[in-house]
């Protein structure tokens, strides 16, 4: 265990998240201004430990700056860190003009890309070419994240993972807020639009799923999903290989498995690719799985594929091509309660309208994932404490008839469905 000195603070009792001065990740060395774990709920200043080869100190780690100012992470290839940062500063392709006071995320003058509750990525009308990554998880600041894409941008070019492609990016501060502004790549922002280009472009995207799978081995890349890793546009070489861009970079420390199997709210690589694929996957992956972890994922993702198949041919035998087409249903001849029939109607009214206004680039399996929102204007008249348990009973009437393929989940935002 090693030892701590203060500096001019509150002297740093044995810091068990800590136990290797010799390497460690920037996770886990969190702390208040008395050197406690400082925990999610904390909202004072928090600092970080700095260890041997961040003060030149052996075997010694003491108080770092507060956390928006942090420069210094341990990490083994500082030199070439700092190497790609002053690279990265230098290059003039990113050099928005931003305005001087932070952009309300609720104006018209912004365009979000993703909705996530964790981060705020969006892009600025007057300059539509840089996407903005503002995060509100304190846990998490831009500066952390900043120093997560450089040490992956080393192992990127110590391992020539050149079918990996990483958006330059820069620290800008806007009213008083670390904004992360990156170049933005020619992807699609869809979820359905990832799964069909990996679908599609299996053979080609292979050499670039194998070298991400290196990544994640060598660096614990965790957070991988269909906004984190997408298909880069036009990037078929002579060889008819594609790239794949990493866009949301920030958890990156010694659990590789995250990277491979995926969380609660990620799909992880395994998740995201083909069966053939994901046994290449396996043999990267290591030791960094067991064989059961690896079982239990693939039986997953073999299931997930089927119903993907079996919703394709639903789609198929329905005549479904763009999405966009409407429901045409008989409510008479739906398992309802005659009361409860006005309602129906209400449902499958909302549900075309935003079937109506589906993106022509997107998926028909994008474009029919409908959420039905108790809260929307449809259903302002049927208000009652039992609106959303009665707008389930209309969608599993729905299902029973055919008229929609699924329910796929049910939660405080309303009812998603899959048309």
């Amino acid at each position: 265990m090693p030892q701590f000195v203060s500096t001019g603070r509150v002297p740093l009792e044995e810091y068990r998240h800590c136990p290797n001065s010799e390497k460690f990740m920037s996770y886990g060395r969190i702390v208040d201004e008395n050197g406690n774990p400082a925990t999610a709920e904390y909202c004072g200043k928090r600092y970080q430990l700095i260890a041997k080869k961040e003060c030149g100190e052996k075997s010694v780690l003491r108080f770092g700056q507060p956390l928006p100012r942090l420069e210094s992470i341990a990490w083994d290839e500082v030199t070439c860190i700092e190497e790609l940062e002053r690279g990265m500063r230098e290059d003039r392709r990113i050099d928005p003009i931003l305005p001087e006071e932070p952009v309300d995320i609720g104006s018209s003058e912004i365009t979000r890309l993703i909705e996530s509750g964790n981060e705020y990525v969006y892009t600025v009308k007057a300059n539509p070419q840089f996407v903005i990554t503002e995060g509100v998880d304190c846990d998490f600041p831009v500066m952390y994240r900043r120093r997560a894409i450089l040490k992956v941008m080393e192992v990127c070019k110590r391992l020539q993972l050149n079918q990996l492609v990483i958006p330059h990016s820069v620290i800008k501060t806007v009213g008083g807020r670390d904004l992360l502004v990156a170049e933005r790549l020619p992807v699609k922002y869809s979820v359905a639009a990832q799964e069909e280009l990996f679908e599609a472009y299996e053979d080609s995207l292979t050499e670039a799923v194998r070298q991400l799978a290196v990544l994640i081995r060598e660096t614990g890349l965790s957070n991988i999903h269909r906004f984190s890793v997408a298909v880069l546009e036009g990037s078929k070489d002579s060889l008819g290989m594609r790239k794949l861009a990493l866009l949301d970079i920030y958890y990156v420390y010694p659990r590789p498995a995250e990277g491979f199997l995926g969380t609660q709210s990620t799909p992880g690589l395994i998740g995201m690719i083909s069966l053939k694929q994901a046994r290449m996957v396996r043999k990267i992956a290591g030791d960094t799985i067991t064989d059961e972890q690896f079982r239990l994922k693939f039986e997953q993702r073999e299931t997930e594929l089927e119903k993907r198949a079996e919703l394709k041919a639903y789609h198929k035998e329905n005549q479904i091509y763009t999405g966009k087409e409407p429901l045409f249903v008989d409510i008479t001849k739906l398992t309802l309660d005659p009361p409860l029939l006005p309602l129906a109607t209400a449902v499958i009214d909302q549900i075309n309208h935003i079937l109506a206004r589906g993106k022509d680039d997107i998926p028909a399996i994008g474009t029919r994932r409908v959420r039905i929102n108790p809260e929307d204007k449809y259903f302002k008249r049927f208000f009652s404490p039992e609106l959303q348990s009665q707008i389930r009973k209309v969608a599993d009437a729905l299902l029973a008839h055919g008229a929609i393929f699924a329910i796929l989940r049910e939660n405080h935002r309303g009812i998603l469905i899959q048309a």
